[in-house]
């Protein structure tokens, strides 16, 4: 399949992906279905950033920000390596996203709704919490 072809030159090419998919690897006994998916469409439609943190030359965290309207965020895939955990890099993360998008951002999680709340993060239902870093964005005409 020509697209899997591309999928893999383009992940050979970076090799910062590269070690955020290892850190997903090591993570995951058995990745959920949809991750694998959802990095190759991003890669193919480009409606999404990555965020890395780098630690002595390695890559010690990442976090995809997948883009789903004009000013609307999800947040996927957020991770730091065991060796680097509790260390704060999560939220060094987050800070980094949050200064460079401005919008609405929503996490779906079953185990970090902690730490979403201890930066800032709004529980809106069970397993779904949302942020906002840009007040004005609610009186835009867009979302009339």
């Amino acid at each position: 399949n020509s697209l899997y072809i591309i999928f893999v030159y383009l992940l050979l090419m970076d090799k910062k992906l590269m070690q955020y998919c290892k850190l997903l690897d090591d993570e995951y006994i058995q990745p959920p279905k949809n991750v694998a998916n959802m990095l190759k469409r991003a890669l193919e439609k480009n409606n999404h950033e990555i965020f890395y943190h780098e630690f002595n030359g390695k890559i010690s965290g990442a976090v995809t920000i997948f883009k789903i309207h004009k000013n609307v965020f999800v947040i996927h895939e957020l991770i730091v390596d065991k060796e680097y955990r509790n260390m704060g890099i999560g939220k060094e993360l987050m800070k980094k996203v949050h200064s460079h998008l401005m919008g609405i951002f929503i996490v779906k999680t079953s185990t970090a709704s902690k730490f979403y709340e201890g930066i800032g993060y709004t529980k809106i239902r069970e397993g779904f919490l949302s942020y906002i870093n840009d007040e004005n964005i609610l009186g835009r005409s867009y979302w009339l």
